[in-house]
């Protein structure tokens, strides 16, 4: 388990966006944790995380990384994170999600594009 400064040193060195988009993708779990370590080093982990991470185990976070770079994401935020997911599902080929479906792995999405 990595500490938070050692993900942040990682995303750093990564020489594109595209790859520290890849890197976030790849450890979100870790860097949420790490991240809830710093305010509060006691806490094992477990814990309520974020429902849209469901998703990530079905995305192809490598093609996902490479289409949400091209797009400039900047605006309203819940809009971006409803067209974010969207572009997400139909990369994946997905059914048609449900409105909280959508939400909570926009939600997910715009965290780690952030």
């Amino acid at each position: 388990m990595a500490t938070l400064a050692e993900h942040r040193d990682a995303l750093i060195l990564a020489d594109t966006r595209y790859r520290r988009l890849l890197y976030a993708f790849q450890n979100f779990s870790d860097i949420l944790k790490a991240h809830r370590r710093i305010n509060d080093p006691d806490k094992r982990g477990g814990g309520k995380t974020f429902d849209g991470l469901r998703f990530l185990t079905e995305a192809d976070v490598e093609l996902l990384s490479l289409y949400l770079v091209q797009e400039d994401w900047t605006g309203l935020a819940t809009a971006q994170t409803f067209n974010m997911a969207e572009l997400a599902f139909n990369l994946m080929n997905a059914d048609t999600p449900s409105f909280e479906d959508t939400w909570s792995f926009g939600r997910v999405l715009m965290s780690v594009e952030v």
